[in-house]
């Protein structure tokens, strides 16, 4: 079908204005309009190539490389990036771009309608292009002849601007030529949706995230969103898509992280420009100054950074990743403050989300299994009741779990799902890991030698040590340094530092976190002795107090969002650098402000309070840096940040069975996009109590010196045991049950049972306890039921026996006391879970239950198999943690067979099994 009237009119309106200029793009413009109707997919396809075209063309008109390694989403960023594109026009720009791509993928049917939209977008981006690559022309009257230049100071030649005017392209010059256009630039007209986003195939959970995210954007009366996820659910992935969809809709967003590491990486995978939080929501340029007078030795005061006024439209969206790392904690130092000094509270300030009048909204994306912040018990940002009930926010919420299909495979994540699932549940029990390729145990000595192994092939920040406290982080440090700069014990031209409290490296903010590589340094330390006045103790009495303070000069190498380093020159605290502890102290910081009170006496503070408020922001002394080694750090310091290599030093004094250690081990593992080593990780398993069982070495010496053994006589042959008989015979079973009743009946006597004798439908047990023996017979039916209980020859020992075990008459194997409080403890959720797991490893070495008894605490088991039978009582805490296994009455002299039995399920409790 051809063109219609009204589209030829379009064409010489639009796209008929690019032919004497740019005809490569008139060509792929009038190509895809002609296609419209027969082949939409090419009319897309070709579009996409037209607007390809046309950012090469501003790649040459504005003198920028164009490099062949780049994508064209690329491309779009750098011209955003150096404000050469309004939002609405990037906007049309991935518009084309994405279904572009889907159209090419055969993603899924574009229909006419979908193409001719397309064709009106591609034309008002044809008129915007027109007039900011020939401003010198007179566009406003349509013509059908070529347009003609005017002759101004403006005139350029043919494709090329003055340099001039180039070098002015700034934010405003692309609002004049909007308003100068928008008679012929129509709104978009091309609808695509949240789900063209994506690519790859989504998950059924994934699926259900997008359609909440979906509703949440739409909805003018939601402000708040939880995007929480577990590590491998694809929550980064998600936010990806998320961004390029407010990219084709030309909405104003912005994506911050708590921490500049932390932006860097969500930066890096969405292919967007991050920032801390603190950059996107403090006035650092205007700060405030709260001043406490004194004498010089007892002055002090706090600098306040103002909460930045927000400019942004009223439907800018926020995209906050890391969540679960914002404080709602009152937090200062000794002379700084960021607003209020409650982080969360003043984000949603800045926001203004509780504000009539504006539709911003907040994302949070973040995972609930890690750490929360320092001081809170909870991540406050991803608690839909904090948030209500401190900020009367109503959010929504999504929460991924399911593993995507790219990280099912995952070693790291099939080791990290315990203690994902232990947060989850409230459940701290079994901890134990699976080591291969990807996730390596480790000795602490081989520790070094690896870090520089990993290093010399990946570079000087490739792998991290993440430890649970500053000390052994400082140690950790001190090795790697040893080898790293032998001989020599001060900060070197290459060192790993880590910003250790937010500070200023000339105007340039620096957040507690961010990794810094030290590019140079001077040799010479600066150092001075301050002299302070310090109360002695809760009195007015004050005595001198002397502080050091050493200064060493450096150039450091600050990692910038675009991927380079901004070198700065800076003072550093020097002997901080190698201490152990985590902050200055009060004394130290003092100090720096009495210093610079001593250096500054010509300017007075209480007249002069702009001159003295910018003396000390600029004040390299008053602002040296505080710095610590960046081999080691500590978790909370990690938190946030990813490195393909990390090695772990699970050693702790905490709990390894408790919430907060499940939370630092997670998150200390996440922290890895490769792979993983653990230095002495905990595994917790069962422990055994009391005497313990008897070892082959003594059964075999009691065997040799003429001890009798159980005999196997008077019945059937013993079962054949192995994985493909595991079955019990009705009489196995009867025998096996009728030693574990009576071992339990007699369990805290001293009655030993020295030997079984079987008979048809009697069993003789042979007891003794010192010098005392007895013999008592069991009687039982063909049904196995018990008949009575005897003894040949009764005495008192005998009789003191058989009273215990008179309840045995009329009992059964399956039908006693034992089984049924067995099956009623097993109603509880983590006894009945261990025990599923303990019979399929006790079914594989052929043992059965012959019985389950619930006791105070603890489960009393009677196990058997062929003639031989073994009680063991597996106890368990307050807090549903199953702790250890003790085996009951023991036989000082068993046979080989029963040394097997109880090999085996030692390597069942103790090794396979795991709480």
């Amino acid at each position: 079908m051809g063109m219609t009237a009204a589209q030829a009119a379009g064409s010489v309106e639009s796209f008929g204005l690019l032919n004497p200029f740019w005809p490569d793009l008139h060509t792929l413009a009038i190509e895809a309009e002609q296609n419209t109707d027969k082949l939409p997919d090419f009319t897309m396809i070709r579009l996409r190539s037209f607007s390809e075209a046309m950012v090469c063309h501003l790649f040459r008109h504005h003198d920028l490389p164009l490099n062949s390694d780049e994508t064209h989403f690329e491309r779009l960023q750098s011209l955003q990036c150096k404000q050469l594109l309004d939002r609405r026009i990037l906007g049309l720009f991935h518009t084309i771009r994405k279904l572009g791509n889907i159209a090419a993928h055969n993603r899924r049917p574009i229909s006419t309608d979908e193409a001719r939209d397309l064709v009106e977008d591609a034309r008002s981006l044809a008129a915007w292009f027109c007039l900011h690559m020939r401003p010198d022309i007179d566009w406003s009257t349509q013509r059908s002849s070529p347009p003609i230049a005017t002759t101004t100071s403006r005139e350029a030649p043919r494709g090329v601007h003055p340099v001039e005017l180039r070098e002015s392209k700034g934010q405003e010059h692309i609002n004049g030529l909007l308003t100068g256009i928008s008679p012929r630039i129509k709104p978009p007209q091309t609808r695509i949706s949240l789900w063209d986003m994506f690519e790859e195939d989504l998950t059924a959970d994934q699926q259900r995230c997008i359609a909440a995210l979906d509703g949440f954007l739409s909805d003018d009366s939601q402000r708040v969103f939880l995007l929480k996820g577990y590590a491998g659910t694809g929550k980064t992935f998600l936010a990806a898509g998320l961004t390029e969809f407010l990219l084709t809709q030309g909405r104003m967003f912005s994506l911050a992280a708590p921490t500049g590491r932390a932006a860097k990486v969500i930066s890096k995978k969405t292919g967007q420009p991050a920032r801390t939080i603190h950059s996107l929501i403090y006035d650092f340029s205007n700060m405030t100054e709260h001043t406490e007078d004194g004498d010089d030795e007892s002055a002090t005061f706090k600098m306040i950074a103002k909460i930045r006024l927000n400019e942004d439209p009223v439907d800018a969206v926020y995209i906050v990743d890391e969540a679960s790392l914002i404080s709602n904690v009152y937090s200062e130092s000794e002379f700084f403050r960021s607003g209020s000094g409650h982080l969360l509270q003043d984000l949603i300030a800045h926001v203004g989300s509780s504000h009539q009048g504006n539709v911003r909204k907040i994302i949070f994306i973040g995972d609930p299994a890690q750490l929360p912040p320092v001081g809170m018990s909870t991540s406050p940002a991803l608690d839909e009741d904090y948030l209500r009930e401190t900020f009367g926010l109503d959010a929504s919420s999504y929460e991924l779990a399911e593993i995507v299909r790219q990280k099912a495979d995952s070693a790291v994540i099939r080791n990290v799902m315990p203690l994902r699932e232990g947060v989850v549940s409230g459940r701290f029990s079994s901890l134990t890991f699976t080591y291969g390729d990807d996730v390596i145990r480790l000795a602490k000595d081989s520790v070094t030698p690896l870090y520089m192994k990993i290093r010399e092939g990946r570079g000087p920040q490739a792998p991290i040590i993440v430890t649970h406290s500053n000390a052994e982080a400082a140690s950790f440090n001190r090795a790697i340094r040893a080898v790293l700069f032998p001989g020599v014990a001060t900060v070197a031209a290459g060192d790993s530092v880590i910003v250790a409290a937010n500070g200023f490296c000339g105007p340039h903010y620096v957040a507690n976190g961010e990794i810094l590589r030290i590019d140079s340094i001077e040799s010479a330390v600066e150092r001075r002795s301050v002299q302070l006045l310090q109360k002695l103790g809760s009195s007015d009495i004050s005595e001198p107090l002397n502080v050091a303070l050493n200064f060493r000069d450096v150039m450091v190498a600050l990692p910038q969002p675009d991927g380079d380093d901004l070198i700065l020159k800076a003072k550093i605290l020097d002997d901080f650098l190698h201490g152990d502890d985590a902050s200055l102290d009060s004394a130290q910081q003092r100090a720096l402000y009495v210093d610079f009170l001593k250096r500054h006496r010509h300017i007075d503070r209480k007249k002069q309070r702009d001159e003295f408020q910018l003396a000390l922001r600029s004040d390299p002394y008053f602002n040296a840096l505080r710095l610590r080694f960046g081999y080691a750090v500590t978790c909370h310091k990690a938190q946030g940040g990813e490195w393909s290599h990390v090695i772990v030093s699970c050693a702790t004094r905490q709990n390894p069975r408790s919430s907060d250690y499940f939370r630092w081990l997670y998150t200390a593992m996440t922290r890895t996009s490769g792979k993983l080593y653990l230095i002495d990780p905990p595994e917790i398993r069962l422990q055994q109590a009391g005497i313990g069982w008897s070892t082959p070495a003594s059964a075999e010496a009691g065997s040799s010196s003429g001890e009798p053994k159980l005999p196997d006589s008077g019945g059937s042959p013993p079962e054949p045991i192995g994985s493909q008989s595991p079955a019990l015979s009705p009489q196995a079973m009867f025998r096996g049950w009728l030693q574990a009743e009576i071992r339990n009946r007699l369990d805290g006597t001293g009655v030993e049972i020295e030997d079984i004798a079987h008979h048809q439908y009697r069993e003789a047990y042979f007891f003794k306890r010192g010098a005392e023996a007895a013999r008592v017979d069991i009687g039982y039916k063909g049904n196995w039921r018990v008949s009575g209980v005897t003894s040949p020859k009764p005495d008192d020992f005998a009789e003191d026996i058989m009273a215990r075990l008179a309840s045995l008459a009329g009992q059964e194997p399956g039908a006693g006391a034992s089984s049924a409080a067995g099956e009623s403890a097993l109603e509880r959720p983590f006894l009945k879970n261990f025990h599923d797991r303990l019979v399929a490893a006790l079914t594989q070495k052929g043992v059965v239950v012959v019985s389950l008894k619930e006791q105070a605490w603890s489960q009393r088991y009677a196990l058997a198999r062929g003639s031989d039978s073994v009680t063991v009582d597996i106890f368990y805490n307050g807090r549903n943690q199953l702790t250890k296994f003790m085996p009951v009455n023991p036989s000082p002299k068993p046979t080989q067979s029963l040394v097997e039995l109880q090999d085996d399920v030692m390597t069942v409790l103790s090794v396979e099994v795991h709480p």
